[in-house]
């Protein structure tokens, strides 16, 4: 399977967020390893039954733009005090300002 080019990917997670961003969304991520395209969305411990389902619709998106790969979804609550990395191979889409909280 050929890769998709990171621009693409990014462009792809950038524009599902688009109206589905809510205060409890911490950070968004993608990455892809071979026919499989990962989307990990990372939200405070606060998440909400709206925040599953805009982070369902999300992955969504981003499954039509490449319908010829697998989307896996993650979506982790993360306590707001705790810091997250981003790991080798991931890309950062979105990320909250957290500094003054």
């Amino acid at each position: 399977m050929q890769e998709i080019p990171r621009n693409h990917l990014m462009l792809s997670l950038s524009s599902a967020l688009l109206g589905e961003v809510s205060s409890n969304l911490r950070k968004a991520l993608i990455k892809q390893e071979n026919n499989k395209i990962y989307v990990r969305l990372i939200y405070t411990s606060d998440m909400t039954e709206a925040d599953k389902e805009m982070a369902s619709v999300v992955a969504t998106s981003v499954m039509a733009d490449f319908p010829d790969h697998q989307v896996i979804e993650e979506f982790l609550a993360i306590a707001k005090t705790l810091r997250i990395e981003v790991p080798h191979g991931w890309y950062l889409v979105f990320s909250r300002n957290e500094d003054t909280e």
